[in-house]
């Protein structure tokens, strides 16, 4: 029996278009730009933005 566990984020679909497109670009796919994305907000490494912010940023990523 396997220790890993999956978490399941549900976001619209342009969201989910906006993600995917730099989890192409940028990553090594989804589970890499939000196993980042998690990892930054846990170790601080986010410019002190809000989870809002943060967000927003990955919504529009070249702004």
């Amino acid at each position: 029996m396997s220790d890993r566990r999956e978490v399941t984020v549900s976001v619209d679909a342009s969201t989910y278009r906006e993600w995917r497109a730099v989890a192409d670009e940028e990553y090594e796919g989804m589970e890499d730009l939000v196993r980042t994305a998690v990892e930054n907000e846990i170790d601080g490494r986010r410019d002190q933005l809000t989870m809002s912010e943060l967000l927003e940023a990955l919504r529009n990523p070249y702004d």
